[in-house]
């Protein structure tokens, strides 16, 4: 009986001294950074202003990047990866629509922020886009658009976005990753679905412009956006100051108000 009672009580001790076994994270590619710059910068992050709910995190957790959320989510399934983090909103969709995932954990944030970027060269185009959003939130209509396409997600795929054609007008390119629902997807049948892409679809319609989305991958977005394959990209921002610095975007590239925020990110895992 004694050394059972000792036994116990060396296992109950190394339970607390054994020290949380580093972790294989996927995120999606951010721009200007490699995953160790990342690493480095969330470990930093973590002990000043995030809130880490999971005591299986460690300073050694690895972060993986990945182009899409396709891959991420295959490199989850087959146990390539551990974990996912994800935006709130693309975590609860994805929990909502796929029964062989679970949250593992919940990161709470200082605000992150999404707008779009443009070329310096293109401060007038970004000019007009931040005069629409800026009187679609004034009249309600973002919050209307965020009610359909996010706060009514559920289990429903994202609904299309219907864009206007005008006749002899300018056409706008805007990169799309198409697989980060409900905020922006492409369907199947290759139709253009979810949050960001009805905002661009009003954004057509108030400027009278013809919207043209180009399907391309996460990390490919600097490149599209400095030749001129796009006009605008699809950008988190960590800071609502527009003007502030933002570790992913260079230097030549500008950005739009903010039109989206959340605080949140999910990791997710396999059930």
């Amino acid at each position: 009986m004694r050394v059972k009672k000792i036994l116990c009580a060396v296992i109950f001790i190394l339970a607390f001294e054994i020290p949380a076994l580093a972790l294989k994270n996927g995120v999606i590619s951010k721009l200007n950074m490699t995953p160790e710059d990342f690493s480095s910068i969330k470990e930093s992050i973590i002990k000043k202003d995030f809130s880490v709910i999971s005591e299986k995190h460690s300073d050694d957790d690895e972060f993986i990047f990945f182009e899409n959320l396709n891959g991420i989510l295959m490199a989850l399934d087959s146990g390539y990866i551990d974990e996912a983090e994800l935006p709130e909103v693309v975590s609860d969709y994805i929990l909502n629509t796929a029964p062989n995932f679970k949250a593992v954990c919940i990161e709470k944030t200082s605000p992150m922020f999404l707008s779009m970027g443009f070329k310096r060269s293109d401060r007038y185009l970004c000019d007009r886009i931040n005069d629409v959003l800026k009187s679609m939130k004034a009249d309600g209509s973002l919050n209307a658009l965020f009610t359909v396409y996010i706060k009514n997600a559920g289990t429903n795929a994202p609904e299309i976005a219907r864009f206007n054609k005008f006749d002899d007008a300018e056409e706008i390119k805007i990169a799309v990753t198409g697989d980060f629902p409900p905020l922006d997807y492409i369907t199947p049948d290759d139709l253009p679905a979810g949050f960001n892409t009805a905002i661009l679809a009003e954004i057509g319609r108030r400027l009278k412009k013809n919207i043209t989305l180009v399907n391309i991958e996460a990390g490919s977005r600097t490149a599209a956006l400095v030749s001129g394959r796009v006009d605008a990209v699809f950008w988190y921002m960590v800071s609502n100051e527009v003007e502030s610095d933002h570790s992913d975007a260079p230097k030549d590239i500008i950005l739009s108000i903010p039109y989206y925020e959340w605080d949140e990110f999910t990791h997710i895992g396999l059930k």
